[in-house]
């Protein structure tokens, strides 16, 4: 199969109007060479401010001008409107109605980066009024994903602050006589405390949903959320925070048509559940081992961290 025609070959004054258009703001830009040999085309920008330059990353998609740019700032960590792994700027709504396709990336610069870098580093809530869009921005949307996992969790819950682990109950759809299989798809169903007392249950809904056989995990509250998608890491941290989390009950699941054991634990931590409010958020970690584990980690885990998802 042939390749598709670069947009830069397709319309090639249309990247000499990109780089003039910088040229015009005073920003200096490099070609990454790597990239643009391997069909990508990814400038590197010195921005100048007023106390002194920021380091910008533009990535171009292969349907532009079509579809947006993406804006990297890799020395910034701002608390709003930053992908904190990554490091893209989020510059403008996520609908695509927001991006013309006249737009460049000196206009989102030009236009939009002052108001992110202001609102990105605003505490007060008075700051931000007029400036974004008045939803959650909840950090679990950052955490990479086992393709296919889901774990719900009623997003009405609210375990009581005097609680920092114990275990849970996940629902899944498999029939009861059969393993689960190890991409985990469920929903919580019930948490309970350190003792084993039910705390909370999930209602009819999600029971009768996801009736079939079941998984046992731990969970543990932190007080902040992990910058890190690091999964080994993860682990690590919380099972020195709370001995605890090592005894997760190991699993007989079904990997691609063999035995294998998980271990799931979740990770309660603050994150905004409204705009600018903050709740509490759900990270589900898992181990796969290819034979039954101890009551303790005795291995480097295979599996990546996962985030939930809402009801």
């Amino acid at each position: 199969m042939k390749p598709a025609t670069p947009w830069w070959d397709k319309w090639p004054e249309r990247l000499e109007y990109e780089t003039r258009s910088l040229e015009a703001l005073g920003i200096a830009s490099e070609r990454d060479e790597e990239s643009y040999r391997a069909g990508v085309l990814k400038l590197r920008l010195e921005v100048p401010q007023d106390d002194g330059s920021l380091d910008l990353v533009v990535v171009y998609p292969d349907s532009f001008p079509y579809f947006r740019c993406e804006i990297f700032a890799p020395s910034l960590d701002l608390a709003h409107h930053q992908n904190p792994f990554e490091k893209n700027l989020c510059l403008m709504g996520r609908r695509s109605h927001y991006w013309d396709t006249g737009m460049s990336a000196a206009d989102l610069i030009r236009d939009r980066l002052p108001l992110v870098l202001r609102a990105g580093r605003a505490v007060d809530l008075e700051e931000v009024v007029g400036l974004e869009q008045q939803q959650a921005e909840p950090l679990g949307n950052y955490y990479s994903c086992i393709p296919e996992s889901m774990v719900i969790v009623q997003s009405d819950w609210t375990i009581p602050r005097q609680h920092t682990y114990g275990r849970f109950i996940i629902g899944t759809q498999t029939q009861t006589d059969r393993r689960p299989q190890v991409c985990l798809r469920g929903a919580v169903l019930e948490v309970r405390d350190a003792d084993n007392k039910v705390l909370i249950q999930a209602n009819e809904a999600l029971k009768l949903a996801y009736a079939g056989k079941s998984i046992e995990g731990c969970w543990v509250r932190v007080s902040e959320p992990y910058r890190e998608r690091n999964h080994v890491e993860i682990i690590k941290n919380f099972t020195n925070l709370y001995p605890f989390a090592a005894q997760a009950r190991p699993n007989h699941v079904e990997n691609n048509g063999s035995s294998a054991w998980l271990q799931v634990w979740g990770v309660v931590f603050p994150e905004e559940t409204g705009w600018r409010e903050m709740g509490e958020g759900w990270l589900f970690v898992s181990a796969l081992y290819d034979k039954r584990p101890s009551a303790r980690l005795v291995k480097v885990p295979r599996r990546k961290a996962k985030r939930r998802s809402q009801k």
